[in-house]
């Protein structure tokens, strides 16, 4: 199905237990021909949150075959149940039993509900990012371990070999992330390297040269210099809490890849942690523009069980591929 051995790798794994996936997005063009191919490939068991007959029409009108695909429609006893149990958390915010059951009008919180339950083991969703993070971080939360929400991007290299992908790791928010909470994503990028590649993670903080971001310092008190601080803080702090976990604390601007032809793959990074959000945004698109890699996310991290958010333009591709993440990561709790 995929150009890609690192994605094929992951597909198979998927299919090995199908896991039951919420696509709140039931009536959406893409996500409808993305669960068909999903069910036909046996990547996953799709769910599609909304009315019956609504969504039945829509994959008529697509010749889209629903085949394997469980349509779910809520109503009033599954709101009420779910808004019972979400209510449990969300009192201490001043959330009332009519705000709740409203709350779950809305297929995103129903069907992250669902996966808090345990209805379903994953959920994969668009719109927008920052309503969806919301949403999941409401009904699901973090996870007991962990007490950052952060993202990472699947770098997928042209290669037939499984193991050919890097993993670029970044806050997910337009706030600059402290030197704790870089080392705190910098550990969950670590068990997402793990955990998706199969790999030993090799950590790689990225930031500008020292020296430079020194002379801004002492000159301007910059923003860079900032940066650069914060980033070293991160790896004084890793070290402290990572336990053995291998990183470059070096900052420099020429860091090997893995399979770049001159790096020794033992010595390789296949992690990087990138110290804001717009440099995260820069190094996935130029990755995917100069290297050829697939860029497959983002994918979240921290959250008690697996939910993904679709990128703001998603192709059918993009939702496949995402469903086969979320589900290798509910495999892996």
């Amino acid at each position: 199905m995929s150009h890609y051995g690192i994605i094929e790798n992951i597909y198979k794994r998927a299919s090995r237990i199908p896991r039951r996936i919420i696509f709140p997005d039931s009536t959406d063009v893409r996500t409808l021909r993305a669960v068909a191919i999903v069910s036909k490939a046996g990547i996953a068991c799709p769910v599609l949150v909304g009315v019956r007959k609504e969504v039945q029409e829509s994959a008529r009108a697509l010749g889209v075959s629903l085949a394997g695909v469980e349509i779910c429609e809520p109503d009033a006893t599954s709101k009420d149940r779910y808004a019972a149990e979400q209510l449990e958390k969300w009192r201490s915010q001043g959330t009332t039993v009519i705000e709740a059951r409203r709350r779950l009008e809305d297929p995103v919180y129903f069907g992250a509900s669902m996966v808090h339950a345990g209805d379903a083991d994953g959920l994969v969703g668009g719109g927008a990012q920052s309503d969806f993070k919301r949403a999941v971080l409401l009904c699901i939360g973090c996870d007991s371990g962990s007490t950052t929400v952060s993202r990472y991007f699947l770098m997928a290299l042209p290669s037939p070999r499984d193991g050919e992908g890097i993993v670029f790791a970044d806050s997910g928010e337009t706030a600059s992330p402290s030197g704790s909470r870089l080392a705190s994503i910098a550990i969950a990028a670590a068990s997402s390297t793990l955990r998706l590649l199969g790999q030993k993670p090799r950590l790689a903080f990225l930031s500008f040269s020292p020296v430079a971001s020194l002379e801004f310092k002492n000159r301007f008190q910059s923003a860079e210099a900032d940066l650069h601080h914060r980033v070293q803080r991160a790896f004084v702090t890793l070290r402290a809490r990572g336990g053995e976990l291998i990183a470059d604390g070096e900052l420099r601007t020429t860091i090997g890849f893995a399979g770049d032809g001159e790096t020794p793959a033992e010595s390789a990074s296949n992690t990087f942690v990138f110290p804001d959000t717009e440099a995260g945004n820069l190094g996935h698109r130029l990755a995917q523009r100069v290297d050829g890699a697939r860029v497959v996310g983002p994918i979240i991290q921290g959250l008690a069980r697996p939910a993904n958010s679709l990128p703001s333009r998603y192709s059918v591709e993009d939702v496949v591929e995402l469903t086969a993440i979320t589900a290798v990561d509910a495999g892996s709790e």
